[in-house]
């Protein structure tokens, strides 16, 4: 039977693992172009090719992946199928049932075969890549199925395990940056980190992004651009004088946040890459003035640690290797902000004029 037509009562196990994921992928690349949702983009130095079973769903990813789309030219670095079973007349995506084949082991056994895939969490969803081809694929049984975090950071699980094959690597945190330099904004959820960020870009300064980012560490440590969106609840947003009535009432996502897309909100001021100079970690305490101290990198690394080596798919002791170097490179502050989001971007482009990249 082919194991990427299974039915969901017939579930994977570590013996049916790697054909499965084979003939998945071979199925995928079978697809003609002329029949999905296709795009274009320029990521993080590569150029990805979008594919979409449901152009419903594709013309949302395309409204939130990157700064541009580019021309394409030549064949992509990357291609990522994003396929569902009710568009293509597929059957369900199988589950998975072999709960005593550990993590580590999955991944193991995938990695010695050149394959990636994302442990099955999630009900009737499977994320799949051949790290040789540079081809991944997301199959779902419908776009409903897709977890609520998906539309504001598409393709996030493929894109953590393909990246460090290419010499990159996604990372949860923000950046700020001044004339083409800036840092990183790295912290726990409720740091401050994306209020720092809307801060900044009021004060005119730029972003890559607030949320994810890819980061470069040769042939200097860069950060690069991977999606539009920037999200702030309504408490946050309030903060920044006009920002509210510039974005409308637009509908809350699934945390309570307004999602907006940074380069049509701040024009000009989403940017494909800064270089950094360093990391800030910042904390909201609230006081009259914002202020910067410097920091001890072992802190600035469990901090990168602890928000970003969870939720990769990818090799957790090649993540903390990475993040050693990049803090062991970069200077580390604390920034302990004010209440005052004026005060706070005025004093991050101070900051930033004199950060050298």
């Amino acid at each position: 039977m082919d194991v990427a037509a299974r039915s969901t009562k017939d579930a994977i196990d570590r013996d049916t693992l790697i054909p499965f994921v084979e003939r998945l992928l071979e199925r995928a690349r079978a697809l003609g172009s002329g029949d999905l949702f296709v795009r274009r983009f320029r990521l993080a130095d590569l150029e990805i090719e979008v594919r979409a079973s449901d152009p419903r769903l594709g013309a949302v990813y395309e409204g939130r992946l990157g700064v541009r789309p580019s021309q394409p030219w030549g064949p992509p670095d990357l291609v990522l199928d994003v396929l569902d079973s009710a568009t293509l007349g597929w059957g369900p995506p199988p589950s998975w049932g072999d709960g005593l084949f550990w993590e580590q082991s999955f991944h193991g056994r995938l990695r010695r075969a050149g394959l990636a895939a994302a442990y099955p969490g999630e009900r009737l969803m499977w994320q799949v890549l051949d790290l040789a081809r540079g081809h991944g694929v997301l199959w779902i049984d419908r776009a409903s199925d897709l977890p609520p975090w998906d539309a504001g950071a598409p393709l996030r699980g493929l894109l953590q395990e393909i990246l460090p094959s290419r010499g990159a690597r996604l990372c949860h945190a923000g950046t700020v940056a001044r004339d083409g330099t800036g840092v990183l904004l790295a912290g726990p959820g409720g740091a401050g980190k994306s209020g720092t960020v809307l801060a900044a870009l009021a004060a005119g300064l730029s972003t890559v992004g607030d949320d994810y980012v890819a980061l470069r560490l040769a042939p200097r440590p860069r950060a690069q651009n991977l999606y539009r969106t920037i999200k702030q609840d309504p408490a946050g947003l309030a903060r920044v004088p006009g920002l509210p009535s510039a974005l409308g009432d637009g509908p809350l996502t699934w945390h309570g946040k307004v999602e907006m897309m940074a380069d049509l909100a701040f024009p000009g001021r989403l940017v494909p890459e800064v270089a950094l100079g360093g990391i800030v970690l910042p904390r909201i305490t609230g006081g009259a003035r914002s202020r910067f101290a410097s920091l001890p990198a072992a802190e600035a690394q469990r901090t990168l640690l602890f928000a970003n080596v969870g939720q990769s798919i990818a090799d957790p002791a090649e993540a903390m290797r990475f993040f050693a170097r990049l803090v062991r490179t970069l200077p580390c502050w604390r920034l302990d902000l004010s209440s005052d989001a004026a005060e706070v971007g005025a004093s991050l482009g101070d900051f930033l004029a004199g950060v050298a990249p």
